[in-house]
């Protein structure tokens, strides 16, 4: 049950959860957890980290809430499942409003990322790559044994984040060393999302002291732009928010039928390709490279570098091996990836959070 179907089949479907007598499994997004079944058994949240549960307009609902609470009143269990459930939830279980079917883990599937640390390689005469040369070198020898490369980009046209033309160093906070964001290009702010307040807008480079700081994007236009540029437009398949569903279907069949070897895309790519439970080892992506987590890391919101944990782990599912480009290699997560598993950051990040009171606390 999606909600799609027409109007006749929904009602054929709801008339035949409702009187039927045998077992039923609903299957489906949120539609199929509010059938009226005769009896109730157990309602299951899957892929509980999917920030998709979320609606995009006023008034904000999460059916994540709604499914828990429906299942309350109904009398019946609620299960939370993923692969890293989010930390307000597996939080919960430490505070007594949550019990734990499975022992929850924490570690990355398969081999640990690498990282390319972005920082350490000053731009050259031809201004800023969105793909370093190492990433361009992986991705021409991966194509030349014939594989696939995924290349996530979290941002559909841009992502924005600061740094120093002269050394290469991403600008950071000089309270707490995260990385911060441009507020605006006319007149300079920076905003730092874990102090949760503006910084000094005449900030210079903490590597070198320089001025000459440049705001920079990682988006897919720019990275499709820099692989046209090196002869491999024809082998590209995109998917990104930007497009139709109809077309975001083709792309990934194109990719996953090896019509074409390279896919572009942001996480409405993650959403089409087969997830780890349904594929064997030889099925995965040869090779993922991520563009570029950086913008995740300065936008204004608490659990940013859990979100892109998430995503990190999502990959690696779906992935034989995941290379990682940043200018912020320090950030926990990504400290966390290099050892294969979050825990120690799951850990610093409930202390966290329960000093200033953030959610689950």
């Amino acid at each position: 049950f999606t909600g799609e179907e027409n109007k006749k089949n929904q009602r054929e479907m709801v008339l035949k959860a409702s009187q039927s007598t045998h077992p039923l499994l609903l299957v489906g997004t949120f539609f199929a957890a509010i059938l009226p079944v005769q009896k109730l058994g157990t309602v299951i949240v899957e892929h509980e980290s999917s920030n998709l549960y979320e609606t995009r307009r006023r008034p904000i609902i999460d059916k994540r809430i709604v499914a828990e609470v429906f299942a309350h009143v109904s009398g019946v269990p609620c299960i939370f499942s993923d692969s890293l459930l989010e930390l307000k939830t597996s939080g919960r279980i430490s505070l007594g409003t949550a019990n734990s079917v499975e022992k929850l883990s924490f570690r990355i599937p398969n081999k640990a990322p690498d990282i390319i640390d972005m920082s350490a390689k000053k731009p050259d005469n031809g201004g800023f790559r969105a793909l370093s040369a190492t990433a361009m070198s992986l991705i021409t020898s991966t194509l030349e044994k014939d594989e696939q490369v995924f290349i996530f980009s979290f941002r559909k046209n841009y992502a924005s984040t600061t740094v120093c033309k002269d050394c290469g160093e991403g600008v950071t906070c000089p309270t707490c060393g995260h990385a911060l964001a441009l507020l605006s290009d006319t007149e300079r702010v920076f905003f730092c999302q874990r102090c949760n307040e503006n910084k000094n807008p005449d900030i210079v480079c903490s590597r070198c002291g320089s001025w000459n700081l440049v705001p920079l994007g990682v988006g897919i236009d720019r990275v499709k732009e820099e692989l046209v540029e090196a002869g491999l437009g024809d082998t590209i398949a995109r998917i990104d928010g930007r497009q139709k569903d109809v077309d975001m279907d083709i792309s990934a069949k194109d990719f996953i039928n090896r019509k074409k070897r390279i896919l572009l895309g942001t996480e409405a790519a993650l959403n089409r390709l087969p997830e780890n439970k349904d594929i064997n080892a030889s099925s995965k992506v040869d090779l993922t490279i991520v563009a570029s987590l950086d913008s995740l890391f300065a936008m204004p919101l608490y659990n940013a570098p859990e979100r892109a944990g998430h995503l990190l782990m999502r990959l690696a599912e779906v992935s034989k091996k995941v290379v990682i480009q940043t200018r912020y290699p320090q950030e926990a997560i990504l400290e966390g990836a290099k050892r294969g598993t979050f825990a120690e950051f799951a850990e610093s990040e409930f202390e966290m959070r329960r000093s200033l009171e953030y959610p689950p606390f």
